[in-house]
């Protein structure tokens, strides 16, 4: 027998002569894995797990930069509103009258409505409410550990 005899029954099985040999050949062959199959099944499944992998980041990072954009214009917003309701010349009128609360909270109030913000509280340097949401609070220092930075910077 020549090597190559040899090495060509070693690495070729025979070919299934009866239609019994090709059923059991068949049969032999549908118990491997379904993840032993085939090469290019393999690799396809490879290429998918990687690219829901890289969309599955892609859209975490997204949706997180999308939430610090939302909060960041928040910001922009509420202070462009504040900057605006300081510069109004009734409310800076209304700190020189004898009833300030009553004039301020009325036109808090509407710049709320208008602008579709929570709340709007207006307050002076001493830190002591004007206008608030629940009218128990005005009247009372305003709380919340930014008063600091809105009075010294505007």
């Amino acid at each position: 027998m020549t090597l190559s005899r040899i090495v060509s029954s070693v690495m070729t099985a025979p070919r299934p002569r009866t239609l019994a040999e090709l059923q059991r050949w068949r049969r032999t062959r549908a118990k491997r894995r379904w993840y032993k199959r085939s090469f290019r099944l393999q690799v396809m499944m490879l290429v998918g797990l990687l690219l829901s992998g890289m969309l599955l980041a892609q859209g975490t990072y997204l949706n997180h930069r999308k939430a610090e954009i939302i909060t960041h214009q928040m910001g922009e917003r509420a202070l462009a509103v504040a900057k605006t309701v300081a510069g109004m010349p009734q409310i800076v009128n209304a700190f020189s009258s004898p009833d300030p609360p009553a004039i301020i909270q009325t036109l808090a109030e509407r710049v709320r409505q208008e602008t579709g913000a929570r709340y709007v509280v207006v307050g002076n340097a001493q830190s002591i409410r004007y206008s608030h949401p629940v009218p128990e609070r005005i009247g009372q220092p305003m709380v919340g550990g930014d008063n600091d930075q809105a009075l010294i910077s505007g």
